[in-house]
């Protein structure tokens, strides 16, 4: 994962267990993930420019992933990280 560089694609730097969890250093998003943002809207509907803008993004970065032969195996709302470089 330290290997991978890719705009959509947040960057991992280190990981360690401490007490018999392991925790993973990554980059900070600074807006949350899409799971929180979803529920923070509670009925109101994200504007279409705004729903195509994050699918293209997470496309783009699965294709990177694909490029590299790995398959991410865990794709949630909770895991699609926000920042406002990423223009959200």
């Amino acid at each position: 994962m330290a290997d991978l560089d890719h705009e959509y694609c947040v960057r991992y730097y280190d990981s360690f267990i401490d007490e018999g969890k392991l925790n993973i250093v990554m980059e900070y998003c600074d807006r949350g993930d899409l799971q929180r943002l979803l529920k923070n809207q509670g009925n109101k509907k994200l504007k279409e420019d705004v729903i195509w803008r994050l699918f293209i993004q997470m496309a783009l970065g699965l294709r990177y992933l694909h490029t590299k032969r790995i398959l991410h195996r865990d794709i949630k709302s909770a895991n699609v990280f926000l920042c406002k470089v990423c223009g959200q």
